[in-house]
């Protein structure tokens, strides 16, 4: 997929590549949101002197990248992304569309059963708020709750036996929860509460969310915020 001798041949190759995803509902493919996550994360990790040259980045399937480093395979990369099913769906709805129809975020908490698309309809077609909203710092624990629910999910697949293993095996979310204001490091508090004594070998060497304008980073000894890298 991508190979550099150096920072400036990866910021030049980077740049060239068309990270374009369509809407959700026009088409857009798995492929393509991968694509968009991968480069912006190397993006980031190239200017933070992060990456070391030669580097390749192949696609592969579980998981869905591999890096390597002098002709040496170093990292497994899993790219994800956290986005609420039904509230992504109500948004595609024609009622949705409506000039007067206001959609209202705090309805749709993670892990709550699936709603029916009639209902979709219905809150679609809402003109006002009708939700609880957002408390204390409950948008702060939505976003905890969501991303430890993905990281244990897709944890669980690394055991499996068509999963391919590395010296490193990352994490790389897409957070596209359409959370209100949040304070983002009092979130990756909470989550990091939800995954304790999480980094050992057997899960994920580290986890990457690129959430609004940052990447954050947790690993075992570390947590770090980059800012993100946007070359396109």
């Amino acid at each position: 997929m991508l190979k550099a001798a150096s920072f400036s041949a990866l910021e030049s190759l980077l740049a060239a590549t068309d990270i374009s995803v369509r809407p959700r509902g026009e088409g857009r493919t798995t492929p393509e949101t991968e694509n968009w996550s991968i480069c912006r994360l190397l993006s980031t990790l190239s200017f933070v002197r992060r990456l070391e040259y030669p580097i390749k980045v192949d696609k592969s399937e579980r998981p869905d990248f591999v890096m390597s480093v002098n002709g040496i395979q170093r990292a497994g990369i899993e790219v994800t992304e956290v986005v609420h099913q039904d509230f992504a769906k109500l948004q595609t709805l024609p009622e949705a569309q409506r000039p007067d129809s206001i959609l209202d975020r705090s309805l749709f908490r993670w892990g709550e059963p699936r709603r029916p698309l009639e209902e979709l309809r219905e809150i679609a077609s809402r003109t006002k708020l009708s939700g609880p909203g957002w408390e204390g710092h409950s948008v702060e624990e939505e976003f905890a709750v969501a991303m430890a629910d993905r990281i244990g999910r897709k944890t669980s697949k690394l055991a499996e036996e068509e999963y391919s293993r590395f010296t490193e095996d990352w994490l790389l979310i897409y957070e596209n929860l359409m959370l209100p204001s949040m304070d983002l490091p009092l979130a990756v508090s909470y989550l990091r509460l939800r995954l304790p004594n999480y980094f050992h070998r057997d899960n994920f060497s580290r986890v990457f969310i690129e959430s609004g304008h940052v990447i954050v980073e947790l690993s075992q000894s570390s947590l770090s915020t980059h800012k993100l890298r946007d070359l396109w």
